[in-house]
């Protein structure tokens, strides 16, 4: 069966949306350059006014400055120039993000940042810092099946994807036959199975590991989730999108902290509310029977009232203790 035009991501190229220009089949969305061209994090700035310890310095999430109380005043520090910036950089871009000395981000050649397309056909390479995949020579084996070679960079001949190179957890082969003749000269190629889950280390925590289209494994929020519950008796704790833990308010009037019709504590505004005790022998709603009636006693608490002894019930009278028994 064929595919659309971009439907796989053939290992002899990809294909991909003008969007993600400067990105192989990693999807390494035009390299960290970008980044040092906005001046990501910058020197920032201290908390206006004196300190007495490092704590009273504005926290700062820029890993390229750091501030210290010094003689009561905060005053900013850098790494030298070159320190990398791990948590920031992407991998296979052939770029590393560094630090300039002066509290902001930069990015420079890494030739050793390789961008793996899963092809056996290509040698992956960094060339003037961007990410390259020159064929290998034609005829050269690939994948598993017998009549599968290299030709011009991709991998041909199959029949069946099982004849293809392997994928990975977020790009699964494909045999594409649509792209040759009759017979075992199918192209192989890569299907990205974006928003497939690939970890979860924590199932309260509102995050996950998934694929994203470019067939990266990213953190996001997970919604599905259930967080951990608060204090707050009257609100429920979920997951957002954006994977933070959002407070929903329970609807008003239902009872909280063990709340009852003859204790009311009750949910207002999304607080719990003690509202004032029926009074005394006001009936509880539902409970009760023939000979006997549940009722508040003014002090919070529940009893029971019995109808007096003779009282026709059914097919006899109360007994006084609220039985009805035949005659």
């Amino acid at each position: 069966m064929g595919f659309g035009a971009c439907a796989i991501a053939l290992v002899a190229g990809g294909c991909w949306s003008e969007g993600d220009a400067g990105a192989g089949p990693t999807g390494s969305g035009g390299g960290d350059g970008g980044q040092a061209a906005a001046g990501q994090g910058g020197s920032g700035a201290a908390a206006p006014g004196d300190c007495a310890d490092d704590g009273d310095c504005q926290v700062t999430q820029n890993p390229c400055a750091t501030f210290a109380c010094e003689e009561g005043a905060c005053v900013p520090s850098f790494p030298a120039a070159g320190t990398p910036v791990p948590a920031a950089d992407v991998a296979g871009d052939c770029q590393r993000l560094v630090c300039d000395g002066a509290g902001s981000q930069g990015s420079e050649d890494d030739p050793a940042d390789i961008q793996d397309d899963l092809n056996p056909c290509t040698v992956d390479e960094c060339t003037a810092g961007a990410p390259g995949h020159t064929p290998v020579m034609d005829a050269t084996p690939c994948g598993s099946g017998q009549t599968t070679a290299c030709a011009g960079g991709a991998c041909v001949g199959c029949e069946k994807n099982t004849e293809c190179p392997p994928g990975d957890g977020c790009r699964e082969p494909v045999c594409d036959e649509s792209m040759g003749g009759p017979g075992k000269t199918g192209t192989c190629g890569l299907v990205i199975s974006a928003g497939k889950e690939v970890g979860n280390a924590a199932l309260d925590d509102c995050m996950h590991a998934i694929c994203n289209a470019r067939g990266e494994v990213v953190v996001v929020g997970n919604p599905e989730e259930k967080p951990p519950q608060d204090a707050q008796a009257c609100d429920v704790e979920v997951c957002d999108a954006e994977g933070l833990v959002a407070h929903e308010p329970l609807a008003d009037g239902g009872y909280c902290d063990g709340g009852t019709f003859c204790n009311p504590s009750q949910c207002l505004a999304a607080v719990c509310t003690i509202l004032a005790e029926p009074a005394d022998g006001t009936a509880v709603p539902g409970k009760g029977a023939e000979c006997s009636s549940v009722v508040c006693d003014g002090a919070g608490m529940e009893k029971t009232v019995f109808v007096a002894a003779g009282t026709p019930c059914g097919f006899g009278v109360c007994d006084g203790v609220g039985t009805c028994v035949f005659l």
